[in-house]
């Protein structure tokens, strides 16, 4: 029955755009109600979330599409293995969730503000994540970003932030990490083979401790840096 009434949500919008806000509003308020309860310790967390959650999901991350929205509040779901492909989260407020093993194939992540996520071992195969925040979270959270083992093949990073980010064994070959700051990030053993690394400030530490090849491009980005 959470199912249908999801799917029913969606076609109403379709009918109704001046619905879509509302309609949003209640999917985002739905998965971050029926996600895990917080006396569930990350490490029990199920592979994936439950059928009607990931349902709400796939809907939200259509329902933005094309269209001049808010962008969702999904801040401190905890859904790992959840499907994301292709979501539309521009925007969004996805503040210390536990999104690893997610699978983010083409996601648009731009200015999504991913402050504490943890994404380790998630698939961001081609997302866009240009100004996306993802510094650790402060004291109210008390966690650091993990994309451990995360695969940012060719993903966009335009001028991302990505300080203390644990990227260590990240797959990021072909990405764009223009102007992305790396601060303080730990990226031993990442793979940066043909990603654009133009004016990066840590380009000696990612010589020593990661992957590169004659493809990596270093130097300067013709355009100015934040």
């Amino acid at each position: 029955m959470r199912i249908s009434a999801i799917y029913a949500l969606e076609c109403i919008t379709g009918d109704s755009p001046r619905d879509l806000a509302a309609i949003s509003d209640v999917l985002a308020a739905f998965i971050r109600e029926h996600d895990p309860a917080p006396a569930i310790s990350d490490t029990k967390l199920p592979a994936e979330p439950d059928t009607d959650v990931t349902a709400a999901l796939a809907v939200i991350g259509r329902l933005h599409r094309n269209a001049n929205t808010n962008p969702p509040d999904l801040h401190g779901i905890r859904t790992p293995g959840a499907s994301l492909v292709k979501a539309d989260l521009v925007g969004a407020d996805l503040i210390d969730p536990r999104l690893n093993g997610a699978h983010m194939y083409q996601a648009d992540l731009r200015g999504a503000n991913l402050a504490g996520v943890n994404l380790s071992g998630a698939d961001l195969t081609g997302a866009d994540l240009t100004d996306a925040v993802l510094t650790p979270a402060d004291a109210l959270y008390g966690t650091k970003v993990s994309l451990y083992y995360a695969n940012l093949y060719h993903a966009n990073l335009t001028d991302a932030a990505l300080i203390n980010v644990d990227l260590r064994g990240a797959n990021l070959v072909g990405a764009d990490l223009r102007c992305a700051n790396l601060f303080g990030a730990r990226l031993d053993g990442a793979d940066f083979s043909a990603a654009d690394l133009r004016s990066s400030e840590r380009r000696e530490v990612i010589r020593k401790v990661a992957k590169a090849d004659e493809m990596t491009k270093w130097g300067s980005d013709p355009r100015e840096c934040h």
